[in-house]
């Protein structure tokens, strides 16, 4: 095992990281590594621990900013004009609205496809965020989303029902996807409770 001093000087040397670039390309051992980071991640202590190192790094405006100059030196040696690249980065698209029809991945409304027309019912939907006071209503929130959305208790998309769509996070939303029966018994109680 190479020390933690030792592997960081190897890495400023660029015919060092030309080689190893080329190795990690390779198919066998992308896969390799792959499983290797699902393995490691299964534990939790290293995942707890990447994942508070990661929070401590992006909260760093430097870090932030290098990153960001990265990807504008990436986008120049691609061939993008300063102009293009402007327009790209989070400083030019401050101003545009790419939400809807002006999204690079809009299909014409699709993502509502399957819902009642209930789902879309402005008084319907205000309702229910008003009834679960605009909070996410999950007690084992991890608090990491202020954005609150509605789920669908028993994942029916066309069920809208007011009984059975609750009120979580967008964090909350997402973990839900996930163990769905554990959900769906603790927001079915949690309604029926009014908690």
């Amino acid at each position: 095992m190479i020390s933690s001093e030792r592997a960081k000087e190897l890495w400023k040397d660029p015919e060092f990281r030309k080689k190893q670039k080329a190795g990690m390309n390779r198919k066998d051992v992308k896969k390799k590594l792959s499983i290797f980071a699902k393995q490691r991640m299964q534990d939790p202590e290293i995942k707890s621990k990447m994942i508070r190192t990661m929070k401590k790094k992006f909260s760093d405006p430097d870090f932030r900013k290098m990153i960001s100059e990265r990807t504008k030196q990436g986008l120049k040696e691609k061939g993008y004009t300063s102009e293009v690249i402007s327009k790209l980065t989070k400083e030019g698209m401050k101003d545009l609205d790419l939400s809807g029809p002006n999204s690079a991945s809009w299909r014409g409304g699709l993502s509502y496809q399957g819902y009642s027309p209930t789902w879309n019912d402005q008084e319907v939907k205000e309702y229910i965020l008003e009834r679960d006071n605009y909070k996410c209503k999950n007690p084992y929130c991890w608090g990491t989303s202020e954005r609150v959305v509605r789920h669908h208790i028993d994942y029916d998309k066309k069920n809208c029902i007011p009984e059975n769509i609750i009120t979580t996070c967008n964090s909350c939303n997402a973990r839900a996807n996930k163990n769905r029966k554990y959900w769906k018994r603790l927001y079915r109680r949690i309604l029926k409770w009014n908690i």
